[in-house]
């Protein structure tokens, strides 16, 4: 059966953890919510009660400071700026409502009650001593030298103790933290790998897509050029066709073969001029008009 004692205890350390895990993510980022760790400070203290937060609304408003901070220097580094204060908010959220914390709290104040005593011991014994009163400082001599020594230094004996067994208390609240940090360790590693290997493969789709995309221009080219030279050889057989069905047809009508055309000269315009004759040009030794 859960008591009101166990619920104390786990409650603070649940809503804690639910504010660590909001406050890890948004000191992530590159730049800190503000709006958003206020949220998840105000949700933390709404499920927690009876309790004093006060160390852990200022590890909140830590992290923040710490993160804009350091990316006020170093624009993408709030982050790395934020952690410790991060780990200061854990140590917070662990040592909250930690036990013996009232009995601490009523060792304190044994010890300072019996500090009082002690000093007032003393004083009376002075004004007994300006008096000239002999009995009452005999009768306080006794306590101020062994009584209340005594008495003052079983209550600092007791209270160191309980200090110490809260002390234990607390490492046992963190013994779980260095673990759970290593695990984030794994976990960010499998990340940053899964990323790197489809980061590579990324790259090496791109590299692929680009040389595809040469290989399809290319052949896209050749099959282009395939094209023109069956167009122009479709083009020389039907012209080849059409000759052919002319000269067939010339000759099935019984008509003279065509005479052939003389081919152009070759020679340039003025040379055919030069040696054109000319009223000024002889031939067999007579002018030719």
């Amino acid at each position: 059966m859960t008591t009101d004692t166990d619920s104390f205890t786990t409650s603070p350390a649940e809503a804690g953890q639910r504010l660590i895990d909001r406050m890890r993510h948004i000191a992530r980022e590159r730049v800190a919510d503000r709006a958003a760790a206020q949220q998840a400070l105000d949700d933390f203290l709404a499920e927690v009660d009876g309790v004093d937060t006060a160390a852990v609304e200022t590890a909140v408003r830590e992290v923040i400071a710490q993160h804009e901070k350091i990316r006020q220097t170093y624009d993408d580094a709030g982050p790395r700026g934020a952690t410790s204060a991060l780990v200061a908010l854990m140590h917070a959220v662990d040592t909250i409502g930690q036990p013996l914390a009232a009995e601490v709290a009523a060792a304190e104040r044994t010890l300072a009650e019996r500090e009082q005593a002690a000093s007032d011991a003393l004083a009376a014994m002075g004004r007994a001593v300006d008096a000239g009163d002999a009995v009452t400082v005999m009768a306080l001599r006794g306590e101020v030298e062994i009584e209340h020594p005594r008495r003052i230094a079983e209550a600092r004996t007791a209270l160191l103790e309980l200090r110490i067994a809260q002390a234990r208390a607390r490492m046992q609240c963190t013994a779980a933290r260095p673990t759970e940090s290593a695990r984030r360790v794994v976990e960010a590693t499998q990340q940053r790998d899964a990323a790197a290997a489809a980061f590579r493969r990324a790259s090496e789709g791109v590299a692929l897509a680009e040389l595809e995309r040469e290989w399809t221009k290319d052949a896209h080219g050749r099959q282009a050029g395939a094209v023109l030279n069956l167009e122009r050889e479709l083009t020389q057989v039907q012209a080849n066709h059409q000759q052919e069905m002319r000269d067939r047809l010339r000759r099935v009508a019984g008509l003279p073969e065509p005479t052939p055309q003389p081919q152009p000269s070759a020679l340039p315009r003025q040379v055919v001029q030069d040696f054109s004759p000319s009223e000024t040009t002889f031939y067999n030794g007579s002018v030719v008009a």
